[in-house]
């Protein structure tokens, strides 16, 4: 059983927001709360939720909940289950004002920033009372490009290590999978060569010490999916020295 984990993102599409000029608050409501009355009290003119496969109808009545609460709300959802069904999506769910296809960040700026729809690339959305369905968004090549996530909004206390009860926190080093499991629907960023795409070793070391810098807890470096080389192992961890003295460091290879 996978522990909850924080919501990595939603923190970084909330970056992505506060750097457009909003106000940003992220919730992970499968840790408790009272959605609808939070979301009467904020007000928000946007609402970006991840819908989960397993809890897929769950969220997409919470969803629909959060329309008839605030009927000028924009609904803005994402995830794996849109990865096949999104024009449906829109279509079959008239509280739904965007569906966003593969990588959310950027598509999300775009939205955010009110570049016409049709010049939105990996999007469905509804116009004259049809669902319309915009060019795949090209793969961010450069994970580096994107902003630090915005751990700040997130009680990041409320995740723990099941193992040790420690808190807990992610850093994402990399997208995608050289796999091809037939069974997945996580669709490979290269299809040609499965490669993923990785952080520059830099930035990596950047963001573990941000995360020092904001929180106390126990950095971990967790990679499943991807075989690196040695050497760039050996890179990393020399540079990883130089930003800091000491820290604990658990891999899972």
């Amino acid at each position: 059983v996978i522990p909850p984990l924080p919501p990595t993102d939603l923190m970084y599409l909330a970056a992505i927001a506060e750097s457009c000029g909003f106000e940003a608050k992220i919730k992970d409501y499968s840790q408790g709360g009272d959605f609808i009355k939070e979301l009467k009290e904020f007000q928000p003119h946007f609402l970006v939720v991840n819908i989960a496969t397993p809890t897929f109808i769950s969220d997409m009545d919470w969803v629909r909940k959060a329309k008839e609460a605030l009927p000028g709300l924009c609904t803005i959802v994402k995830g794996a289950p849109f990865l096949t069904y999104n024009a449906n999506a829109i279509y079959e769910n008239t509280f739904l004002d965007y569906v966003i296809i593969g990588e959310a960040e950027f598509t999300l700026r775009d939205i955010l920033n009110g570049v016409p729809n049709n010049e939105i690339l990996g999007i469905c959305y509804r116009e004259n009372f049809q669902a319309e369905k915009t060019e795949k968004r090209p793969f961010i090549e450069n994970l580096d490009s994107l902003p630090f996530p915005a751990r700040h909004l997130v009680n990041n206390s409320i995740y723990t290590r099941p193992d040790n009860g420690k808190v807990q926190a992610v850093i994402k080093v990399a997208r995608g999978c050289p796999f091809h499991c037939f069974f997945c629907l996580l669709f490979c960023r290269k299809p040609a060569d499965h490669t993923p795409a990785l952080r520059i070793q830099p930035h990596i070391c950047l963001r573990i010490c941000a995360l020092s810098d904001h929180f106390t807890i126990l950095c971990e470096a967790t990679d499943k999916a991807v075989f690196v080389p040695t050497e760039i192992l050996d890179q990393f961890f020399q540079l990883l020295l130089t930003f800091l003295q000491i820290i604990q460091i658990f891999c899972v290879f």
